[in-house]
């Protein structure tokens, strides 16, 4: 939790967008390795994969992913979401939402018709080329944090407001993704040409 406090706000729509969160997914792997006696390498989520309904991923398998979309039937949970029925994650109780403790079940709720078309084409193949040949890193930066960043983590709770992804960062409703690890698009880029033999590609129907 501290590190996910410690600088979040400035991290988001500046120049630190990228370092930041490559540093924060460097903690998590270190902790993962640390702490849990992992010993992998992390997954990479080629979301050009899947993006045309990223809500059908592999991803969201209840057996080999992450545990699909929450039950309605179970009650509003939070976030617009409910608690997910299948996964690893069935079972965990989240201690904060919105930075404030408020222990409740991990919960989902995947976008459906227009909305999820239109978070959908945020992460085509043709926008994540455009943001990568931006002219300045202003451009290429609020790109790609207004775009596929937020694309994603919208594709898992329902919102009202479908149209567009971008949004005040101090909003309660900003970016609740749930467990499923995010790499931004940009990493493959500035890793290795040998990126996928370092870390596993999932992803794709």
């Amino acid at each position: 939790m501290k590190m996910l406090t410690s600088g979040l706000f400035e991290a988001h729509e500046s120049a630190a967008f990228l370092a930041w969160h490559r540093y924060f997914i460097h903690i998590y792997e270190r902790k993962l390795k640390e702490q849990c006696g992992y010993t992998g390498v992390l997954t990479y989520w080629d979301w050009g994969l899947d993006w045309e309904d990223i809500t059908t991923s592999p991803v969201w398998d209840g057996e080999t992913g992450f545990g699909g979309d929450g039950n309605p039937r179970k009650g509003e949970s939070i976030a617009q979401g409910h608690c997910i029925e299948n996964g690893p994650f069935t079972e965990l109780e989240v201690p904060y939402f919105d930075m404030i403790y408020h222990p409740h079940c991990l919960s989902r709720g995947f976008q459906s018709g227009q909305g999820l078309k239109n978070l959908s084409s945020k992460l085509s193949p043709e926008a994540l080329d455009n943001i990568l040949e931006s002219r300045d890193y202003d451009t290429f930066n609020l790109g790609l944090e207004h775009g596929a960043h937020l694309a994603v983590p919208r594709s898992l709770f329902k919102k009202d407001a479908v149209a567009d992804v971008k949004e005040d960062i101090t909003s309660p409703d900003y970016s609740k993704a749930s467990p499923g690890y995010r790499r931004e698009v940009t990493d493959k880029e500035l890793a290795s040409p040998d990126y996928s033999k370092a870390s596993p590609v999932i992803g794709g129907r």
